[in-house]
């Protein structure tokens, strides 16, 4: 492609991309831009969505779910089925929550993508007193994937943790996904 073609296209490049990816309504200021209209046909079942908690800030992604160091900061919420993508930024990031409020029954949440160098523990709680309760953990070596299943209760928010036991990276997100309720 041209350079004339490429900068004339580009805006529409990255909206597509972007609204491939269910960011573009993350970015500020971003408006849809014209293009063609592009009907997809579906080919297999649907697969769930991946929510991706990213913004693009000077060239390289942010983590949109901080501050989220404690269970009251927890702002980006599991929901069933559908991957969220986070960064533990740098040492000063101690860790990262989210929360889901499952039915009662079981729950499973997985860690996975953990980056190379980087050993990431899973931890799930309840806060209804304090201190908060641990409920479940996943406490693998190195950049292991980890998961957890555990019993659930009915009205009653649960916390999940993702702590760096070893590491941080700004460039490589790790997914985080809930599973509820789950067989």
């Amino acid at each position: 492609m041209s350079r004339k073609a490429l900068r004339r296209y580009a805006p529409l490049l990255v909206g597509l991309a972007l609204a491939a990816c269910g960011t573009a309504g993350a970015l500020p200021g971003a408006r849809p831009q014209p293009g063609p209209t592009l009907q997809a046909r579906p080919t297999s079942p649907p697969t769930p969505a991946v929510a991706l908690p990213l913004v693009l800030r000077h060239g390289l992604f942010a983590d949109t779910c901080e501050p989220n160091n404690t269970p009251s900061q927890a702002t980006c919420v599991l929901r069933p089925g559908i991957s969220l993508w986070s960064f533990i930024w740098d040492a000063s990031d101690p860790d990262d929550y989210f929360y889901f409020d499952p039915p009662a029954g079981q729950a499973r949440v997985d860690l996975q993508g953990i980056p190379p160098g980087c050993d990431y523990d899973l931890l799930v709680y309840t806060c209804v007193t304090y201190p908060c309760q641990q409920v479940a953990e996943s406490r693998n070596w190195e950049n292991m994937d980890e998961s957890v299943t555990f019993s659930t209760t009915g009205n009653l928010v649960y916390y999940v943790r993702v702590y760096p036991f070893q590491g941080s990276n700004n460039l490589h997100p790790y997914r985080l996904t809930a599973f509820y309720p789950y067989p």
